[in-house]
Parts: C-alpha cells; sequence; structure tokens
C-alpha cells in the first residue's frame, strides 16, 4: 500500500478542517472507504486521485475568499 499517498490524503483533508464524513460526501465516497484510503487499508483508483485533487484545491479556493 502506498502510505505516503495515504498521509498526504489525510493531512490534507485535516489541513481544510473536514471530518472524514463530509469529505468522503464531497468526495462521493462513503465514510469507511475514505477511512480505508487514509489507513492504506485500500488503494484508490487514479480517477479518484484526479477527482479528489480538484475538490480539495477547489475547496481551498473557495475557503479563501
Amino acid at each position: 500500500m502506498n502510505s505516503v499517498f495515504a498521509a498526504r490524503l489525510t493531512k490534507l483533508r485535516r489541513e481544510r478542517g473536514m471530518s472524514q464524513k463530509d469529505a468522503a460526501k464531497m468526495l462521493g465516497v462513503s465514510q469507511s472507504l475514505l477511512s480505508h484510503y487514509e489507513k492504506g487499508i485500500r488503494e484508490c483508483s487514479l480517477d479518484f486521485v484526479s477527482v479528489s485533487y480538484t475538490h480539495l484545491r477547489a475547496h481551498e479556493t473557495l475557503a479563501n475568499l
């Protein structure tokens, strides 16, 4: 499993002050699946990585307005 990705995903979510539940809803996955990604239990698809990055960056931009 990619522990670097898992740690980065967790860090991005926490930096934005988001709960796993809220982040999962925004990303279109279940909270338990997001938890598995963050723990490195499950690996995600490249599509998820691209969409996640886009959504998290958009959230950051909106928070800075």
